[in-house]
């Protein structure tokens, strides 16, 4: 094995450990569907996380850990508290819209 061969088994190595992963989320999956549709779906999600981690890592491949920390406190915790927040109020804003006549 040449270091050119080592070097792609390193860096493809995530991706594999991803589409190993997904088999066992598809079997423990309950439902009363076809395993026609299961295997359609299959395909389809590991062929998106497959995409999206690859498309993740080139396009920001120099991240640090500082730079990831620093727009993780900047974008991503507060759209997040954001999320709670609709999800934690939803029920009581359709709660008082049905009282009001307007739902």
């Amino acid at each position: 094995m040449g270091p050119e061969l080592l070097l792609a088994y390193i860096f493809k190595q995530p991706y594999a450990t991803v589409v190993a992963a997904t088999p066992l989320a598809f079997l423990l999956t309950p439902g009363p569907l076809t395993l026609i549709y299961y295997t359609f779906w299959f395909i389809v999600k590991t062929t998106l996380v497959v995409l999206l981690l690859s498309n993740m890592k080139a396009l920001m491949a120099r991240w640090r850990v500082d730079q990831i920390a620093r727009n993780s406190w900047k974008w991503v915790i507060p759209f997040s508290l954001l999320m709670v927040a609709i999800v934690t109020l939803w029920p009581y804003l359709m709660d008082t819209l049905h009282l009001l006549g307007l739902m």
